[in-house]
């Protein structure tokens, strides 16, 4: 960078007849080049993964838990990116609590449910 700024002020000083247009044009040239460097860093620059959230990403983010443990139903995993109808054990975790939940899917409705049935609000957190 400051070998850059060497070649562009050294035609400023040593040019006298045209040392407002010289000068002018170094300031912008300058300019766009910080923009340049700078703009590489900005957001819409830097990759993102395109693919959608996972199901317990969801329900975390949509019932306001800590974290979600796995969910289990008889020996098969929950799916993460499809919903498959059924009910599902899971391990809550809020504010230090340790909750045992279930899971139900139906359709392309979610619900979750306290082990003695009473079903959770969601109390998303954005």
């Amino acid at each position: 960078m400051p070998l850059i700024i060497l070649i562009i002020v050294f035609p400023v000083a040593y040019v006298p007849a045209a040392k407002g247009i010289s000068i002018f044009s170094t300031v912008l040239l300058t300019m766009g080049l910080v923009l340049a460097f700078t703009s590489l860093a900005l957001p819409s620059h830097t990759p993102r993964s395109s693919r959608p959230p996972s199901l317990s990403e969801q329900i975390i983010k949509t019932w306001n838990l800590d974290d979600l443990g796995e969910c289990r139903n008889g020996g098969q995993k929950m799916p993460e990116s499809r919903l498959k109808d059924g009910d599902w054990k899971c391990i809550a975790y809020t504010d230090s609590q340790r909750t045992e939940l279930t899971v139900h899917i139906n359709g392309n409705k979610v619900g979750l449910y306290e082990a003695d049935g009473k079903a959770l609000a969601a109390n998303r957190k954005d």
